[in-house]
């Protein structure tokens, strides 16, 4: 279910970064996780796990499809090696310590207590990124790279 769900919301979402921006992109996948979350937290049987894991394939699909193409929208031709190095720099001690301390959260609060964290943390960072997170005006990366 969750690689299916992602490589369909590669296609689905690809579309939509392309129309409406790879910013609003990753704003909706913000809020898919954390609808995700929110729909493990208050889950009564496991069957809603199979919705729960077609929202988390969706959301990663959206995060890694535009993830990575909102970095270059920051850089210019020059700096662009530079910026690509510094966001995946900076993604790996998340990536290295968000488990621990997810798996610390779980032991204290439980499982369900996890996804009512991780879900307010989700909403919270996506109103960010919404609100605070302003592109700059340039011209398309195409027509940057000289590809028009």
């Amino acid at each position: 279910m969750l690689s299916a769900a992602q490589a369909l919301g590669n296609f689905g979402l690809g579309a939509l970064a392309d129309r409406w921006g790879h910013k609003q992109v990753l704003v909706l996948s913000g809020f898919i996780g954390a609808l995700s979350l929110l729909l493990a937290w208050v889950a009564p049987t496991e069957w809603w796990y199979f919705v729960i894991f077609v929202c988390s394939g969706i959301a990663m699909a959206g995060y890694q499809l535009s993830s990575f193409s909102i970095v270059m929208l920051f850089s210019t031709n020059e700096l662009r090696p530079l910026y690509i190095a510094t966001a995946n720099t900076f993604n790996v001690p998340v990536m290295a310590l968000a488990p621990i301390g997810a798996g610390w959260l779980a032991g204290e609060m439980g499982y369900v207590g996890l996804f009512g964290v991780l879900a307010a943390f989700g909403v919270i960072g996506t109103l960010v990124m919404q609100w605070k997170v302003r592109l700059p005006q340039k011209a398309p990366l195409t027509e940057s790279i000289g590809q028009a």
